[in-house]
């Protein structure tokens, strides 16, 4: 009998996060910000990977192989007694960048393209640095130096979505196209790559430099809006279908002169990426700022898709993967599936860096054993993180102030009951949900059919930009209900609310609080009963009660904080906001 292999894989830059697999299956997966719980914490995610050791059941001196998702990213600085410790506090995030950035200034002054020496110094201070953090890593987890390498950023990216989708072996063709698309990582901000099923191969067939990047342009937007880059893109994207005017048409053509694709499958920019925010101020000044959000998000969805047009047409590709940053905007994926020429498509689930430990463990495994590539099986669910035992979630409670009843398996009855009076409920089940939404297992729960209840959630805990809208889930059998062009689904995996759809009728009734007010459109996540059958079942208690097949589902956090994750942090998120209910575990916890 062979061993088990076991892979650790971990990105060290923004949204740290690590992941571990045994031999081709991802056990566990989550982020530094639900343990340390600042919101996309940069660095060494050391309780993530003591997470990831303990699902397993190993030592870390039991690990096959380390893999560091990304070949550059920032230096970990030794503590003062040597590498004894390695904590997010380490990482030089600040000075990685602003090295990088006193090399730009000094070519401006000297009329030297500074793109040229940014490309020579990046790999130089890079190849040193990581030596750095394999010594480090090396001693801080007690494996080998020469078990520690690093895998390519958006070589990992596609890893990410190539092994995790359902498409991999469903697909009629040979081949998958793989394009690859955020802000910047490895000295690359986009790919377009060929992936052959029969022996396991990828081909990189065009790549775009981080000097061209569509997602920085979409983050230089975000902080010219006054918002948080690398975070509140999103917002950006909510906002946008509150207004397309003459005046943002107008300013849509202008972003048009500086960003496109070219014939080669390259994203090209007038300017360097890293001066769209100084370009901005010239040409939004004046523009309202709807109207800019309104201009942003139609230029990322055209270039996107125009992207994927001219990908299939070059390769004769029709089964298509997506992955990276840029695909976390919904609105421009449903552009892509609407496409003809589109059949199957496949986008990766949280397609940020966070993804980028899965596609790790995925490279590290075609390091070990390629022969573990063949026997991956497609990812169903996104349920990696901890779960906690009733004993453990009771003794959580006894130590709070809080009311509870132990409903054992009526719990799921208890929260419908609750749902259906109107009451807003959080939830906590099961293993932690991985990546940036809620799906069922954390997260706050109402009827989405009350208008009035967005108000309601808004001032008890989320404390949302009022444009934002909510996302509902729906009884996966009950999509037709909800959605126009039901069709659409037979070409994507619909579980992981990848991309918007637009609403019935019926859908603007039954889920009106979690619809988009400006366009009508909404982001679900389908539920079957293989996903989640706790979830799926209490999805079917409520429509038993009301008729309805859907809920509001929001994250469960409070407005800045990361999702929860232990039975602690629910408790407190219920102490500090308004809520009156938390579903936790098999118990119903309530204020007095």
């Amino acid at each position: 009998m062979t061993q088990d292999i076991y892979i650790l894989s971990m990105t060290l830059g923004h949204n740290a996060t690590a992941a571990i697999s045994k031999n081709a299956e991802i056990i566990a997966t989550a982020s530094e910000e639900r343990f340390t719980r600042v919101k996309n914490v940069y660095g060494y995610p050391k309780e993530a990977i003591a997470y990831c050791l303990k699902e397993a059941h190993i030592p870390s001196s039991r690990l096959d192989l380390v893999v560091l998702a990304s070949r550059i990213t920032p230096p970990l600085l030794q503590t003062e007694d040597g590498f004894k410790e390695a904590s997010p506090e380490h990482v030089i995030q600040k000075n990685w960048f602003s090295t990088l950035s006193k090399i730009r200034k000094k070519l401006k002054k000297v009329k030297i393209v500074d793109t040229a020496l940014y490309n020579m110094a990046a790999p130089i201070f890079a190849k040193k640095t990581h030596l750095q953090r394999v010594a480090l890593l090396s001693h801080v987890l007690n494996v080998d130096k020469s078990k520690i390498i690093s895998s390519e950023h958006h070589l990992t990216h596609a890893y990410a979505g190539i092994f995790s989708s359902d498409i991999l072996y469903a697909s009629k063709g040979k081949k998958l196209l793989v394009i690859t698309v955020d802000g910047e990582g490895d000295m690359l901000s986009a790919t377009v790559g060929i992936f052959d099923k029969e022996t396991d191969t990828y081909k990189r067939i065009a790549s775009s430099g981080y000097a061209e990047s569509l997602g920085h342009f979409y983050s230089a937007i975000t902080a010219y809006l006054g918002m948080k880059m690398l975070e509140h893109e999103y917002k950006v994207m909510g906002l946008a279908p509150y207004s397309f005017s003459r005046q943002a048409e107008e300013l849509y053509k202008e972003f048009r002169k500086y960003i496109w694709i070219d014939d080669e499958l390259c994203i090209r920019t007038a300017v360097h990426s890293h001066e769209f925010e100084p370009l901005l101020e010239k040409i939004c000044k004046r523009v309202r700022f709807d109207y800019v959000a309104a201009a942003a998000q139609r230029i990322v969805e055209v270039l996107l898709v125009e992207l994927v047009k001219k990908s299939i047409v070059k390769t004769g590709i029709h089964s298509i993967i997506l992955s990276g940053g840029v695909f976390m905007n919904v609105k421009a994926n449903y552009e892509i599936i609407k496409l003809p020429e589109v059949e199957k498509i496949f986008i990766m689930p949280s397609s940020g860096d966070e993804s980028l430990p899965i596609g790790s463990c995925y490279y590290g495994m075609q390091i070990t054993n390629k022969e573990l590539l063949k026997t991956i099986k497609p990812i169903t669910n996104l349920y990696y993180g901890p779960s906690f035992t009733n004993k453990e979630i009771e003794a959580a409670i006894k130590k709070s102030e809080f009311a509870y009843r132990f409903r054992g398996k009526e719990i799921n009855q208890e929260i419908a009951r609750l749902l259906a009076k109107g009451q807003v409920v959080a939830r906590y089940a099961g293993r932690m949900e991985f990546g940036a939404r809620a799906l069922g297992n954390r997260s706050i729960l109402a009827d989405a059919s009350r208008e009035e209840v967005l108000e309601e959630i808004n001032r008890m805990i989320k404390m949302r930009d009022f444009w934002m809208p909510f996302a509902p889930s729906i009884l996966a059998e009950h999509a037709y209900r909800y959605i126009k062009h039901p069709e659409l689904l037979n070409k994507i995996n619909p579980f992981f609310m990848t991309v918007t759809f637009e609403s019935t009728p019926l859908a603007q009734k039954d889920l009106k609080a979690a619809i988009h007010p400006a366009d009508k459109t909404l982001r679900p996540q389908f539920v079957t009963k293989e996903m989640n059958p706790e979830y799926y079942d209490l999805l079917r208690e409520y429509a038993k009660k009301t008729g309805r097949y859907g809920l509001l589902n929001t994250s469960f956090n409070i407005h800045g904080e990361p999702i929860v994750c232990t039975p602690e942090d629910a408790l407190y998120t219920l102490r500090n906001s308004g809520l009156k209910y938390a579903a936790i575990g098999q118990y119903m916890v309530f204020k007095r």
